[in-house]
């Protein structure tokens, strides 16, 4: 995202590249690159044979023994890792010592020279005039010149110890847990500290190892004077996880998610309660934010693994860092709703757009908030990469504010963040800790490893951390303030550092993290080095990598490719045996016997309609509506219709044109009700019951409702009424003036009202059986009219509800026209008259006549 004030700009993959260090540093430990493992080793694990410095690989594992042990720390060893609660691996700080000369060894080639002549440090000759130095071997580095070198990058012979590296398909999870008590907003006031800016980073020793952070800034030194093409391809060629790229969603990040969601057991798109049951109900949406986000990788991945269930809110900046909706294709957009803010201009900084987003977020949830929020924000640091931290610490903060806002209670959050070695950062660190019931910083292996990128996964938001939330509000706000009033000042210090150092739990939990994940940067940092240095070098675990880890994560081993499906083939990947639907047409209601058509009024339920005709619609993906042409048996692209729909989605229903507002203020808009539905982004619905499958359909409209009530074309379900409370919809008839002034009939309800056409009749038993309630009991039970038997609902195999083809075959239509009698017309020969139809409703006996 990029800040108009700031130069921030939003990256949700913003380590496709290394940046270079603007810091000057004479000592470089890349300078000498690890080499394959010599059979001459010391006591500290490491030798000099032939110039080179080489580290035993045993040596080096003992030393990660220790690091792994420390990280899953028990109970008897707390006060030791208090005292040093890291042990830094200083094989990686003998990288600096300067490499030896070569010695030339004992050997027979030598004692023949001396004979013909060769004295040491004299050339060959009769006057000693040879050369006295080797011919070296070409230095060239791609299209550097032969006369360019680069001393961080040679010797040029150098190479690649792998056993320093340590590459897994599950990466580990270490949780801090807090069950401390809440804190309180007059407390927390007290700890913001105001100062000069302070961007030394270097001094910023207090949660990491000092000789740690000075091999951290001073490693991109190396990469200075490549060209970004040398770079990229040493990257390129040395990260195992490189070929995962994108896998089949728009960009990198989407796949980040996928891992991350993956290694959490699925807490984002299945979250669930400390008790272990699910926190979406069967007939929910799952709710989520993506904040900060364009282009929207990580909202691509949540609506591909959750489909229409989920309904999702984005935020971030307009322009070049919007949300590219179109390029969804693993994931259909319809049921994600972008959001800019009172400003809309994304900006997250600006506390009315923070508050104008949580209104909308509760307004669209009942209320309750987000089941999770991802933040994604990135900027752009040209020239001040290694202090990358200091400048993100207003957009740290922001997505935390953001997140305690809109997050439900026992909800969860993930967030991208760079380097944590500031008191700033700590004490973000340290409040989300106390906001939420435990916390984990994790670098999953689809983020590169030579980047200081890392996430914080916060699970099972407390409900007392309103005071924390209130606190980062102030904060932010007192922020924007200095920018404006002393721009050379700043927040430096948000909780005390006696605070920090004094949680044990928490202080020793962030050094370990911090020096863990800082150490995995020297040693990719260094591999990336020698990777530039020869370019023979291969790293060949990049296909089993790619292989494992998608299984791992389950997202399909695929190209990227959207889906272009036409009408026909997407209706075989919905309808198998019920293809003959379409070309059901409804049967025409008139004057007749009706007692040999509504057997059981407990069979049928009604819908009043607002237009004479109804058609069948199919959705290929956002606003891709086909109609079926029962003429000509085929789809046709409607265009009138700008509603969005999820491809595979077929329902049944009518365009009505909605009214809001009368007389001169009287508005007109175009709106897509539902009757009934056959499949729902490819879940074939078409076998529930017909109220399961309206309350299905209830949901996904549900879903793709905008909040901001902007739509110009909403979907609706049709409000069903039975059969017996028909009366109630000719009672809600209503009268409406035109604009014209002309009187209108119309039905209302709370968002809008329409004219009706007609009423369809859908008979939601199957045939055979009928549906009557008993007198003495007044529960349901059915008949067989073929044996005469009646049966309770649980005794009857396979069930006494009709699916879409059952009920399209029986389907009537009672169309409103004159001498109907809903506004006291006089019956009209061939037309059903109201009156006659309540008479009969009135008159039906609720049990069957004995023969």
């Amino acid at each position: 995202m990029s800040f108009p004030s700031s130069n921030l700009s939003d990256s949700s993959d913003d380590d496709d590249f290394i940046e270079p260090n603007t810091l000057e540093d004479q000592d470089n430990p890349f300078q000498i690159a690890h080499t394959a493992s010599s059979n001459n080793e010391d006591s500290s694990g490491s030798d000099e044979r032939d110039g080179l410095l080489t580290i035993n690989p045993d040596s080096y594992r003992d030393d990660q023994t220790a690091r792994k042990r420390l990280l899953s720390v028990s109970s008897s060893e707390e006060e030791i890792v208090a005292k040093k609660p890291y042990v830094y691996n200083e094989r990686i700080n003998e990288l600096a010592a300067p490499n030896n000369l070569p010695v030339l060894s004992d050997n027979k080639g030598r004692s023949l020279m001396e004979k013909m002549g060769y004295r040491p440090g004299q050339g060959l000759g009769k006057h000693a005039q040879g050369r006295v130095d080797p011919v070296e071997a070409s230095r060239q580095r791609g299209r550097r010149g032969l006369g360019l070198t680069i001393p961080e990058l040679d010797p040029a012979d150098l190479h690649w110890d792998s056993s320093m590296e340590v590459v897994e398909v599950v990466e580990p999870v270490e949780w801090l847990n807090c069950t401390q008590q809440p804190l309180e907003l007059n407390r927390v006031r007290s700890w913001m500290e105001e100062g000069r800016k302070d961007h030394n980073i270097e001094k910023m020793t207090d949660f990491c190892d000092a000789k740690l952070l000075s091999n951290i800034l001073k490693g991109k030194n190396v990469f200075d004077h490549l060209s970004a093409e040398e770079l990229f391809k040493s990257r390129s060629r040395s990260n195992p996880f490189e070929t995962l790229k994108s896998g089949i969603f728009l960009n990198r990040a989407a796949l980040k998610m996928a891992n991350i969601d993956a290694v959490f057991d699925r807490m984002f798109t299945d979250p669930k309660f400390e008790d272990g049951s699910p926190m979406v109900g069967k007939d929910d949406l799952l709710y989520f934010a993506d904040v900060c986000a364009g282009p929207g990788g990580f909202s691509e991945y949540v609506l591909w693994r959750r489909g229409w269930c989920s309904k999702g809110f984005g935020f971030t900046l307009k322009g070049d860092c919007d949300f590219k909706l179109h390029d969804f294709f693993a994931g259909s957009p319809e049921t994600f709703e972008p959001y800019y803010g009172v400003k809309e201009d994304g900006n997250v900084f600006d506390p009315e757009n923070i508050r104008s987003l949580t209104k909308l977020v509760l307004k669209g949830t009942d209320g309750l908030g987000v089941h999770f929020m991802m933040a994604d924000g990135g900027f752009s640091v040209d020239g001040q990469e290694n202090i990358q931290e200091i400048l993100s610490k207003q957009l740290y903060l922001c997505q935390f504010l953001v997140a305690l806002n809109i997050v439900r209670n026992e909800g969860h959050f993930v967030c991208k963040l760079f380097d944590l070695f500031s008191p700033f950062s700590a004490g973000l660190i340290y409040l989300m800790q106390r906001a939420f019931k435990s916390i984990s910083i994790f670098k999953p292996n689809t983020s590169r490893p030579a980047n200081s990128e890392r996430y914080i996964i916060c699970k099972h938001k407390r409900s007392d951390s309103g005071p924390i939330r209130d606190y980062m509000f102030e904060i932010n706000k007192r922020i924007h303030e200095l920018k404006l009033e002393d721009p050379d000042s700043d927040v430096n210090s948000i909780v005390p550092m006696n605070v920090l150092m004094g949680d044990e739990q928490f202080y020793n939990y962030l050094v370990r993290s911090n020096n863990s994940l800082g150490e995995r940067q020297v040693v990719n940092l260094i591999k990336i080095s020698a990777f530039c240095r020869d370019h023979q070098l291969r790293e060949d675990r990049q296909s089993d990598m790619r292989r494992l880890c998608l299984k791992s994560w389950d997202v399909p081993d695929r190209p990227r490719a959207s889906d272009r499906s036409p009408p026909e083939e997407v209706m075989r990947r919905i309808l198998t045996h019920e293809r003959e639907v379409l070309t059901l047409k409804p049967n025409k209601l008139v004057p007749c016997d009706l007692s040999k058509i509504f057997k059981s009024v407990y069979d049928w339920q009604t819908v009043t309609l607002g237009s004479p005709e109804l058609n069948f619609y199919l959705g290929l993906g956002r606003n891709k509506v086909y109609r079926w042409n029962s003429k000509n048996c085929s789809w046709t692209r409607d265009s009138t219709i700008t509603a969005e729909l999820n491809p595979g989605t077929l329902i049944y229903g009518e365009v009505v044109k909605e009214l809001k507002g009368e007389g001169v203020a009287l508005t007109r808009m175009n709106a897509l009700h539902i009757v009934d539905g056959i499949a729902i982004g490819y879940e074939n619905i078409s076998n529930l019951d017909y109220s399961e499958r309206m309350k299905k359909l209830q949901l996904y409209c549900r879903a793709l409702e905008r909040v901001q009530g902007d739509s110009q074309f909403p979907v609706r379900t049709k409000p069903v009424t039975e059969f017996l409370a028909l009366n109630d919809v000719f009672k809600s008839l209503t009268v409406r003036c035109s604009k014209q002034m002309q009187p209108t009939l119309v039905i209302e309800n709370e968002q809008y009202s329409f004219q009706p056409k007609g009423i369809a009749f859908i008979n939601t038993t199957k045939e055979p059986w009928l549906t009557y309630i008993s007198k003495s009991t007044g529960h349901k039970y059915f008949m067989n009219t073929k044996t005469g038997k009646s049966e309770y609902p649980n005794r009857i195999p396979g069930g006494t509800s009709a699916g879409v083809k059952e009920c399209m075959e029986r389907f009537l239509h009672w169309q409103f026209e004159e001498g109907i009698g809903l506004q006291h017309e006089n019956p009209v020969e061939g037309v059903l008259h109201k009156d006659a139809l309540l008479e009969f409703i009135f008159k039906v006996p609720a049990t069957p006549t004995p023969k």
